[in-house]
């Protein structure tokens, strides 16, 4: 799995060209695992939002949303420890 960090000033493209990106993914490989790590919770609903809206079919699969914490708790769940209730980073 490739990491890509996508920097650049406000306003200069960067959720274009991720969606547009991974649009394309999916378009080669409709199962490709993806994983997109946002800060918030209002941030990926509205990244997702648009993500469908850009989108030519309206079902894309094997696309995961992550907050930080949510990641942390999934990693945790991965590696088979628990999930420390309540507790945040």
């Amino acid at each position: 799995m490739a990491l890509q960090l996508i920097l650049a000033d406000s306003s200069a493209g960067k959720t274009e060209y991720v969606q547009r990106s991974l649009l394309d993914l999916k378009q080669r490989d409709p199962l490709a695992k993806i994983w997109i790590l946002m800060a918030t919770e209002r941030q990926i609903n509205g990244f997702r939002s648009r993500l469908i809206e850009n989108s030519p079919q309206r079902s894309l699969f094997n696309i995961e949303f992550f907050d930080f914490y949510s990641l942390y708790r999934h990693l945790l769940a991965s590696a088979g420890q628990p999930d420390r209730k309540g507790t945040r980073l």
